[in-house]
């Protein structure tokens, strides 16, 4: 055996290692990475379940307000405000003579708002004094007025010669 047989074969068998330990490297690392990623993917994965039960309850939560958005409710402070149809009914009642502590006990108003819609009923019904007594009788409609378009005509008021001269100097 020659020495350049020696050489060539020692030089190939320190290739084929190296090659092995490159290739054992190299596994080891894909394994390490796989290992990872897998952790961090699974880390992610119970992110996105955790934000998607979020989202639903916000969801939730938006639809409930939009419901509550849509009925409508009176303004806080006014819970026993008497609504249009109660306000009729208290006016029905004050023309059978009904008093308004009586109005308000039965609708479950505010003493003071049936005084205050009686006041309003009864000043809405009572005859101006230069009319005689009409109430509880439709008012008569008035008939529209035709006029007739007159064309346009603008006035202009005379300049004397010496505010004109002004007026040029100025400009």
């Amino acid at each position: 055996m020659s020495l350049t047989e020696i050489f060539t074969g020692a030089i190939t068998t320190l290739t084929l290692g190296l090659s092995v330990l490159c290739y054992l490297h190299i596994s080891r690392r894909e394994r390490e990475n796989t290992t990872r990623w897998m952790k961090r993917q699974q880390t992610l994965e119970a992110e996105i379940g955790r934000l998607r039960g979020s989202l639903a309850e916000v969801k939730e939560r938006l639809n409930e307000q939009t419901v509550q958005a849509a009925t409508p409710s009176p303004p806080k402070g006014f819970a026993n405000a008497i609504n249009l149809n109660r306000r009729a009914e208290a006016i029905r009642m004050f023309r059978r003579g009904e008093s308004p502590e009586k109005v308000a006990q039965l609708l479950d108003c505010p003493k003071p708002e049936a005084i205050f819609l009686m006041k309003v009923y009864r000043t809405i019904t009572a005859p101006k004094p230069s009319e005689p007594k009409t109430a509880g009788q439709p008012l008569p409609v008035p008939q529209p007025q035709t006029r007739t378009p007159q064309p346009s005509r603008a006035v202009f008021p005379a300049i004397s010669q010496e505010d004109a001269n002004n007026a040029a100097t100025i400009i």
